[in-house]
């Protein structure tokens, strides 16, 4: 069904996530998360945006117009993360992002995060430069993480009592969109040159482990503290850690190096993710967790520690009740859609980025693409099920889908320009973004292996050539390819060649000699 190329040559030399940011209600009744992907048949932007979901399904809670841009200078922070609502969701706290101008200039120029705090209506409280941390009764905000650069009188945090408006100095700063960093008492835990600090107004406690980096890395360890300030679940180099102030010591709860580390309001439950992409947990009772076959890629866990929310890498959101581990599916699998790289490994083809021809295998990858388990490597090929893909409004052939890459034919009927591509799959409320794919007249690429050499085969049909099979001066070898333009007789789209008559791409071909090699010669050119 697709155009393929068989040259023959004579040798002469001997080669994250469709949901992020999740913060559940203290009740466990709903969980918000930041998504670039936005809800069916809806106008909103493909821009991070916050929503909520609870049982009768997700509903955008904050979105940001980019607005007019000056280069340099965002008048908007309007990609929406790490989202935190209050314990009796009176107030929500988020923080809008500005990208860099990809030669890092507006980075060191500019402040890149901005943390606003609303009420329960949307109203705006508060907003500031950093990123916002607010405290499980929602009295305290702190904004840290901010460009000293560019603004020196910036340097550490500020702690805001939102009930009265009183500001504090913090002398210490934490970066990214961390989260459970406040206690109700105003309490603020830092990394600070290999120790932990808890800072208070009133004073400070120092936490020593001689595991603790002496430099805190970007993105920082796991650092949470329980909302009475009594416990601080924290990452050093062997573990996560569990620390009670009233004992002045900690017990290691998890070895390696867990992520997406989250606990409850009294950090007396701690959920992480294992290097096995699997949830575990550290509870007083003992509590049944159900295996995710495709795997978790964050977690977060109700203030009461009752209910433990999953978003997967295939982009679910399960709900799991403690102890007992009962699951239910929120959001079904979600498809995501990306431009791969040139040349990633198990990519038998360059990304569209670089153009197709009509006719030619193409390939897509993304997130979420198939039910098929995300740990094979290269990824399984399964049944197509489902899945469509449009360009410009027009069903292509899908040949084979993994959950990561997905290969499809583009129709011989495109003329050169410029297509919408869409991606529909399954039953999720939310959509991926469209993206565009170029068709041109000729695109011409090698079929490759896993390792990204280019596929090819010895003129006696022996074998491939590889290690240590290499190509002999003289000998007549077989390439495969795809994006060669127009072949005659045409054949039709989503249909397999004929074996006779043979196919023979129309348009001429030139082969460059990029190396000292003689120059190859080609002969017998059809298509497949």
């Amino acid at each position: 069904m697709r155009s393929l190329l068989i040259l023959a040559l004579t040798s002469a030399c001997s080669a994250s996530a469709q949901f992020s940011g999740l913060s559940a209600a203290a009740d466990g009744s709903s969980v918000y998360f930041s998504s670039t992907l936005r809800l069916r048949g809806t106008t909103e932007s493909f821009n991070s945006k916050i929503f909520e979901l609870d049982a009768g399904g997700p509903r955008l809670s904050q979105e940001r117009d980019p607005g007019p841009q000056v280069f340099n200078t965002p008048t908007q922070f309007y990609n929406l993360v790490a989202p935190q609502m209050a314990d009796d969701g009176s107030v929500l706290a988020f923080t809008g992002t500005g990208p860099c101008d990809g030669t890092g200039t507006y980075c060191v120029t500019a402040q890149t995060a901005e943390g606003t705090v609303v009420d329960s209506s949307g109203q705006e409280i508060l907003r500031a430069f950093g990123y916002v941390n607010i405290s499980p009764r929602g009295q305290w905000a702190v904004f840290s993480g901010r460009n000293t650069f560019e603004s020196p009188s910036l340097s550490g945090a500020d702690l805001v009592d939102l009930s009265t408006g009183m500001q504090v100095h913090v002398p210490y700063t934490f970066y990214g969109p961390t989260r459970r960093r406040i206690a109700d008492d105003g309490t603020i835990a830092f990394f600070d040159s290999g120790a932990i600090v808890l800072w208070r107004a009133d004073g400070q406690q120092t936490i020593t482990d001689s595991s603790i980096p002496s430099q805190t890395p970007y993105p920082e360890p796991a650092l949470m503290i329980s909302n009475d300030g009594k416990r601080v679940a924290y990452q050093n180099g062997g573990g996560l850690v569990l620390y009670d102030r009233t004992q002045a010591a900690g017990i290691t709860v998890a070895s390696g190096n867990p992520t997406s580390v989250t606990v409850s309001d009294d950090a007396r439950t701690v959920a992480w993710i294992g290097g096995d992409s699997q949830i575990g947990i550290a509870s007083p009772t003992g509590v049944n967790l159900p295996s995710i076959s495709e795997g978790v890629a964050e977690l977060a866990l109700s203030g009461d520690g009752q209910v433990l929310f999953a978003a997967t890498r295939n982009g679910r959101i399960l709900t799991i009740s403690l102890p007992l581990g009962i699951t239910a599916e929120l959001i079904p699998r979600t498809p995501s859609i990306t431009n791969p790289p040139n040349n990633y490994p198990y990519y038998p083809l360059m990304g569209i980025s670089a153009g197709v021809s009509a006719g030619s295998l193409a390939i897509i990858s993304g997130t979420g693409l198939s039910d098929l388990t995300m740990s094979a490597t290269p990824p399984t090929i399964g049944a197509l099920g489902d899945v469509r893909i449009l360009i410009g409004g027009m069903d292509v052939p899908v040949e084979a889908i993994s959950p990561s890459l997905i290969w499809f034919q583009v129709p011989w009927e495109l003329a050169p320009q410029d297509y919408p591509l869409q991606y529909l799959s399954g039953n999720s409320p939310f959509e991926t973004s469209p993206t565009t794919i170029t068709v041109k007249s000729t695109a011409p690429q090698f079929l490759r292996n896993a390792d990204g050499l280019v596929t090819a085969v010895h003129g006696d049909w022996s074998g491939l050539v590889e290690w240590p099979n290499f190509a002999r001066p003289g000998e007549l070898i077989y390439v495969y390819m795809t994006g060669l333009g127009p072949v005659n007789p045409p054949v039709p789209t989503g249909t397999a060649t004929p074996d006779t008559p043979l196919s023979y791409v129309a348009g001429s071909l030139t082969v460059v000699n990029k190396s000292s090699c003689p120059v190859l010669l080609i002969s017998d050119l059809s298509a497949l």
